[in-house]
């Protein structure tokens, strides 16, 4: 029954089990929504390697556990990957680097560990990277940081175990300067919108601010956060 379906959304509901493999039959899926639920189990590797049709892939506030399958094909296709508050352990998968259309990547309240994804920058449009809560330690330097994420409005490292000094030059080269971009000043929240197919899906995040939780259903473009608390970074502020 799902051979055309190109948008399913089972979320805010209190489904269980694994996430069956069966979805990944669904080979004209946009957008797959699953989140708020108690779903457990691993996320199915066909799942990830459907990242070619797939535009939205939410999981987030579920109970999945194990590491995120490293499955991503070249023709990645991803605009949001949405895996906050789970049990994910693991590194990040090297293959979400081929994601160059990403722009909401959100990992936060896991288990993940590594360094700083550094292997991401090549994805210059992303707007939006949370590995809050996570066990990454490390330095957040990057070679050629003057080529890193241009896009960023909303970075968030809290809570992790990176440490040493904060790298004046990625201040510089995060300066998404919307006036210079007519498309940005009409475009109010991110969001994506399927002419030929007619979905349209607003982005979505979990930010803290002044130690309160927000959920943003809608995330307007104007909007720009940084959070490096709870970590062990040393030296001087930038």
């Amino acid at each position: 029954y799902l051979s055309s379906t190109f948008f399913l959304s089972l979320s805010n509901n209190t489904l269980n089990g694994s996430i069956p493999d069966s979805l990944c039959n669904a080979s004209s899926l946009q957008m797959l929504d699953l989140s708020i639920n108690n779903f457990s189990g691993t996320i199915p590797s066909c799942l990830m390697m459907m990242s070619d049709t797939l535009v939205v892939l939410n999981l987030k506030n579920n109970n999945l556990t194990g590491q995120i399958p490293d499955t991503i094909p070249i023709s990645c296709g991803l605009w949001t990957l949405n895996l906050h508050r789970n049990q994910l352990d693991g590194p990040i998968p090297k293959s979400l680097a081929h994601c160059s259309k990403l722009e909401v990547l959100d990992l936060g309240s896991n288990q993940i560990i590594g360094g700083f994804p550094c292997f991401l920058k090549e994805i210059s449009i992303l707007r939006i990277l949370i590995l809050r809560n996570n066990g990454f330690q490390g330095s957040l330097r990057c070679s050629e940081a003057n080529e890193t994420w241009e896009m960023l409005q909303i970075l968030d490292v809290a809570f992790n175990n990176f440490s040493g000094k904060l790298p004046e030059r990625y201040f510089t080269t995060w300066k998404r300067n919307i006036m210079h971009n007519k498309h940005e000043v009409e475009a109010k929240f991110i969001e994506r919108l399927d002419i030929s197919s007619g979905l349209y899906y607003q982005g979505s995040v979990t930010v803290i601010s002044k130690g309160l939780q927000m959920e943003l259903v809608k995330i307007l473009t104007i909007f720009t956060s940084i959070d490096f608390s709870s970590n062990h970074f040393e030296g001087p502020i930038p």
